[in-house]
């Protein structure tokens, strides 16, 4: 039987273009076996995990991205279905608009951002849904149904203008979702 493999994982073994960016960028982690998120720089490692013959993990690496709210930065990354092994592959776009953090993504399940702090809604498309929010993890998750329609922000900047772009989601049904802090 072989040796168990001492991994350690940082957002810089990354190959992605997206993660060569400045130094102070920062990530969230997440481990998928476990549930457990850290937010580190591009240099920083994750911590030593043990893995036995036949064993396996699987991390997931987000940028953050950042809004101002009352004055004060609020920090978070879109990390995609957390219960899906390629979660990340959920979320096809994640920035601010019009201030509000905004999250296009794509299927079904148990969806999941970072957050520095808990939201006080989230909407999916034109609904508020139910979410949780883990204060040790920092995990917001929340169902992301089956059934869904492309939309996109209008040059309202209201929360409520959106209009449907099945182009801008290459024939998949997306979801826009909103994080109000």
């Amino acid at each position: 039987r072989p040796p168990p493999v001492a991994v350690d994982v940082s957002p810089a073994d990354v190959a992605a273009a997206s993660f060569k960016g400045a130094p102070w960028q920062r990530y969230a982690v997440y481990e998928f076996r476990t549930g457990d998120v850290r937010v580190m720089g591009a240099r920083e490692r994750f911590g030593e995990t043990q893995l036995e013959h036949g064993d396996w993990q699987i991390y997931l690496v987000a940028p953050t991205r950042e809004v101002r709210v009352g004055g004060e930065a609020v920090r978070w990354a879109a990390l995609g279905l957390l219960d899906m092994m390629n979660g990340g592959a959920a979320v096809i776009s994640s920035a601010p608009r019009f201030g509000v953090p905004t999250v296009l993504a794509v299927g079904s399940g148990r969806f999941g951002i970072w957050a520095e702090r808990k939201p006080r809604t989230v909407r999916v498309g034109r609904e508020t849904v139910d979410f949780a929010f883990d204060g040790t993890t920092g995990i917001v998750s929340f169902h992301l149904a089956e059934d869904g329609h492309c939309s996109m922000h209008v040059g309202t900047g209201r929360l409520g203008g959106l209009v449907d772009d099945e182009d801008g989601c290459h024939g998949r049904p997306a979801r826009t979702v909103r994080f109000v802090f």
